[in-house]
Formats: structure tokens, sequence, C-alpha cells
């Protein structure tokens, strides 16, 4: 069972300052990709429980883990991307989210803010017969981990646990293309090993808790698989990189990932 859950996003760019059109199957995800790499820092994104057959696809019917949320397109016009005032980020990542939840029919959400970042979190969505009502983030949810001398991987899955047992929804921990190297950019030092827990605290809070002490800026990526049986569903919670485009000495736009940047005594960055 993979632990990563991937989705393809297309991109459809009009003419000079017409607006993006994302599809995806996670078009907010889409969105928050987007302008955490025009922004340079955390918005993060939240799935809700998919239970509705209607809001997902499958090209295997009857095969476990064979659904997806089906596609759906969101507009991102280009004042969004270009914003230059870190203080209107929130409000503009609203009005892009609120103009999605009117024109979409799946779930609806919401922005929330911290002194981490801005938070695309769900706000509603629909029971197994259809019928819309409120969602509830499983990141709201209340947990305790206990304090433990662990590696950086180790108190995210500890931390995966943790929500496992508040929730009752399986939950899986994922770094994906941070790859092996996670417990170094994270504490930007030899030293791998440190101390951390949360004694009843919000999931979400205990998880910016834990990604503040980083000495490099991460985000995260909460998807959950749908799944016919309750107890086959399983959620995700993927900490991403944040990726920014600049140009390079041969005048290449490049991508590339932000490390460090939270570390005054980190390794020099080439």
């Amino acid at each position: 069972m993979t632990k990563l859950i991937a989705f393809a996003i297309v991109v459809a760019i009009g003419p000079i300052c017409a607006q993006e059109t994302l599809v995806s199957s996670r078009p907010l995800a889409a969105v928050a990709d987007r302008l955490q790499e025009a922004w340079a820092r955390p918005v993060t994104y939240e799935d809700p429980i998919w239970l509705w057959n209607g809001d997902l696809f499958t090209d295997k019917p009857g095969v476990k883990w064979s659904a997806y949320p089906k596609q759906r397109a969101v507009q991102l016009p280009p004042a969004a991307v270009k914003n230059l005032d870190r203080k209107q980020d929130s409000t503009i990542l609203a009005q892009v989210v609120e103009v999605a939840n009117r024109s979409g029919d799946g779930p609806r959400f919401a922005v929330r803010t911290s002194s981490f970042g801005i938070h695309i979190v769900p706000a509603a969505s629909a029971d197994a017969t259809g019928r819309m009502g409120p969602a509830f983030p499983l990141l709201d949810q209340t947990v305790s981990v206990p304090a433990a001398i662990r590696a950086p991987i180790e108190h995210l899955r500890a931390l995966a646990e943790a929500i496992t047992t508040s929730t009752g929804m399986r939950i899986h921990e994922g770094i994906g293309s941070i790859g092996v190297r996670f417990n170094q950019f994270f504490t930007g030092t030899g030293d791998l090993m440190f101390e951390w827990g949360a004694e009843q605290r919000q999931a979400r809070e205990a998880l910016i808790d834990l990604l503040t002490r980083s000495a490099t800026t991460f985000s995260w990526r909460f998807n959950c698989q749908p799944a016919e049986s309750a107890q086959d569903r399983f959620c995700v919670l993927n900490i991403v990189p944040l990726m920014v485009q600049r140009t390079n000495s041969r005048g290449e736009v490049i991508r590339e990932m932000i490390t460090f940047d939270r570390c005054k005594k980190c390794p020099p960055r080439p």
C-alpha cells in the first residue's frame, strides 16, 4: 500500500493577464502549490473524508483503493499569483476559495491563518447519500504525543499515530520528494535527535509546533483515500517542501527547494 496519494494537475493559461484554470482531483491543493511557490510561504491543504460516490471517479469498480476524487477546475486570477503584499495573502486566497465554493459541486472549503502560514481546510462535504453537511477537519481533533527524544521523521510518525488514536481514521506520515534527507533538512546539523511531544493540543497546532522547530520551512498536504469500507479508508499527512523559481547563471528559469532558511548555524547553501 502506497503512502503517497498522487494527483495530476493540468494548468491552462490563456492570454497574458487571463486567469489560470487549474484542473485537478484536488484543485485547491493545486492552488496551494501555485501560491506557495509564488509567495514563498506555507499554504497548506487538507482533504475532507470522501464518502459520496458522486464526488469520486474510478476506472476499476470494485477494486480496493481504485477510487479518487473526480477532477474539477478552479480559476486562479493573475493578481493572486503576483501579489507582493503578504498582509493580503489570506484575503486573496479566501476570495479564490469562495469562488471555487460557489462554482463547484464538490466539498466546500475555508481559509484559516496562523503564525505558521495559511491553511485551506474542509468546511462542508457530502455524506454517503450525497447530502451536504458540515465537515470536521481531522486536524482539528485534540491529540497527545508522549514527549521523547526522536529523529524528526519519528516525531512525525508519532503525531500520525496520535491522530489515528484520536480520530479512528488511519493516518500515515509521508515525506515524498524530500526523501532521505528530511531529517537533515529539519535539524540543519549532524545531531538528528531532539525531544518533542504534545499534550492535549489540536493536531494542527501540534504539527505547527513541530514544524516551527525545523531549520527548513516545510508545508503539508493532508490527503485522504476513499474506500467503500470505513476500515479501508486512510489519510496521509504529507510533508512537502517549499519550491520557488529562480533564474540560474545560464538565464534558465528553474525550480528549487528552499532549505535551511530558518537556521543561522546551518550548512552554507550552494
